[in-house]
């Protein structure tokens, strides 16, 4: 079922009704099985997947369609079309599209003309129910013989990934064991200081562990508990402000305006907000293109800028830390 590419694009079959139409057998364990591992692929194992298919040269072209994430039924503009779940494939050799249908505890293969090639009056709507029951043993056997290597490549494919998985996470296992005895600690301290509760603190930082980043998850855990705020490097008045409250709120310090029409480089708003606030605002540094920024109790700035240094330290970042000055 390989050939040179003539345009044809898989699409999904449509049915008039929800029944079978009297085309060949297939195995329904065999299509289960493809559909459900499928649903088990990450993005990096779908990836793998449509590479060793082409370098394996099972078939063109393959899609997959299960009724857990796409509706069943389709209509638009007064048409109605049934979409069984199915396994959809282009033999660019035969000039064909076929598909292992899926209705009810029965599998058929069929064959049908949806091709997406510009031509006008090319509508969606023209194709349903218009497909054929496919007998022909050649045409049968090579669908039978590529979707069986299609499912053990699957297995293949997720075995090497469970192991993958488990050889990272013993990666980050040996690595937690290393990191130095006080580093939970200092995290610990350094939430309290922010507000942060003893448990949310806690089941932040196990989280963490489980990241190749440890510092990168726990300063997106921060932005997400509106604690840090992240700006591009390009942000506008309005959206540092904007910002701005959202930590000031976090922790009932008073909001503040400025005038979203000014053209200030974000380095100028900071300033300003500093000099306006009752906060004392703070800025890490992760060299990237962005800008991270925190408030302080006047009282606890040392504190906190403190343990942060400590915790980049303990955690081998090059992250920095710096109090804004006002202006």
């Amino acid at each position: 079922m390989n050939g040179k590419n003539i345009g044809r694009t898989v699409s999904w079959v449509y049915y008039k009704d929800e029944k079978l139409i009297g085309g060949s057998a297939f195995d329904i364990q065999l299509f289960r099985q493809i559909l459900e591992n499928n649903a088990k692929f990450s993005s990096q194992a779908q990836e793998m997947m449509e590479t060793q298919i082409k370098e394996q040269n099972i078939f063109d072209c393959i899609s997959l369609k299960s009724s857990k994430y796409t509706n069943r039924f389709y209509e638009n503009g007064g048409h109605r079309a049934f979409i069984p779940e199915s396994i959809c494939m282009v033999d660019y050799c035969e000039d064909e599209i076929f598909a292992v249908v899926r209705i009810g505890e029965y599998c058929e293969i069929v064959s049908y003309d949806y091709d997406i090639t510009g031509k006008k009056g090319q509508e969606w709507f023209n194709f349903i129910g218009k497909n054929n029951p496919v007998f022909d043993k050649k045409i049968i056997e090579n669908i039978k013989t590529a979707l069986t290597q299609y499912g053990q490549l699957q297995i293949k494919i997720l075995e090497e990934e469970d192991r993958r998985i488990w050889e990272a996470k013993e990666k980050l296992a040996c690595r937690n064991k290393s990191l130095p005895a006080d580093t939970e600690q200092t995290f610990l301290s350094l939430c309290k200081l922010l507000g942060i509760s003893p448990q949310k603190a806690k089941k932040t930082y196990r989280t963490a562990l489980e990241q190749e980043d440890i510092c990168v998850s726990l300063i997106n855990d921060f932005i997400d508990l509106n604690y840090l705020a992240m700006f591009d490097w390009k942000a506008d008045v309005g959206d540092i402000v904007y910002g701005y409250n959202l930590l000031a709120k976090k922790i009932k310090a008073n909001m503040l305006h400025l005038d979203k029409d000014t053209e200030f480089e974000p380095p100028e708003v900071f300033r300003r907000l500093a000099s306006m606030s009752d906060k004392v605002l703070y800025l890490i540094d992760t060299n990237s293109d962005c800008y991270i920024l925190g408030l302080s109790d006047k009282e606890n700035r040392e504190k906190i800028i403190s343990a942060y240094k400590q915790l980049f330290s303990l955690l081998q970042s090059e992250n920095t830390i710096e109090i804004v000055n006002m202006l």
